[in-house]
Order: C-alpha cells, then sequence, then structure tokens
C-alpha cells in the first residue's frame, strides 16, 4: 500500500497498525493497553450525536501520530465503557485538527452508509445472473 492509499476523512482502523510512540514503532493495541493501566486519566469522557439524534457517551484518547507506512495521522482510541473494560476501537484520520468527537460521530454516519451499501449490493449481483441463466436456459 502507497503512502496515499488512505486518503479517507475518517476509518477504523486495525489494532495490528504500527504508530511511532516514545522513538519506537508499538502496535496501537499494545499502547491502549498501556494507556488504560496506566494512564487511564488520559481518556476523557466526550458525548457524541448519534444518527437517530440521540446523545451517546464514549471515553476517548486522541493523538496525532505517525503511523508506519501512512505518515503523520490523528488516532482516536475509545472506548463504550467508563471502566475502560470493553474492546476499545481504533479510529484514523488525515485531518489533524479533528477532535475524538467529530471523528466518532463521522464514523457512525459512514458506517450506516456503509452497511446499506453492502447489502444493496447483494441484491443486485445476483439478479443479473438470474436473469441470463433464465436467458440461456429459457426458464
Amino acid at each position: 500500500m502507497r503512502a496515499s492509499a488512505l486518503p479517507e476523512r475518517d476509518s477504523e482502523v486495525e489494532s495490528s497498525r504500527h504508530i511511532l510512540r516514545t522513538d519506537k514503532w508499538r502496535r496501537v493495541d499494545e499502547v491502549a493497553t498501556e494507556l488504560r493501566q496506566r494512564h487511564s486519566e488520559g481518556f476523557r469522557k466526550v458525548s457524541v450525536r448519534c444518527r437517530n439524534g440521540e446523545s451517546k457517551e464514549y471515553w476517548a484518547f486522541s493523538k496525532s501520530v505517525r503511523l508506519k507506512r501512512y505518515g503523520r495521522k490523528r488516532i482516536a482510541i475509545v472506548h463504550e465503557r467508563s471502566d475502560l473494560t470493553d474492546k476499545p476501537r481504533f479510529f484514523v484520520t488525515d485531518a489533524l485538527y479533528w477532535e475524538s468527537e467529530r471523528m466518532i460521530e463521522t464514523w457512525s454516519f459512514r458506517w450506516a452508509a456503509e452497511v446499506f451499501h453492502a447489502f444493496s449490493k447483494q441484491g443486485t449481483t445476483r439478479f443479473p445472473a438470474k436473469v441470463e441463466e433464465q436467458r440461456t436456459t429459457g426458464v
């Protein structure tokens, strides 16, 4: 993947991605574990407006970092539980000025669109094959 292969405004990133932290490349999930155990005060409570208009609370840590093979990005480590015991989500954006609230909100709206897109493709990809089958078999 080229450095420009992650041009999107906001994406969820795999936990195996490497970020530069304290002059060392480390997996983002390892950094999240260390932050949760040693610096839990770094996670701040944020309230995000959801698609249905309601607000939901998250606990997020956000920082501008170097992401291996992609360059400088802003990453957010996000928990849904206040005690930080749930599995975190990792969001990345090329908008270095975005705060975690905006990253979470953008992802939540985008996720619904992606699910709809994937679902709509399922129904339309099989239909032309069925029409072609009927045309060739005469059934």
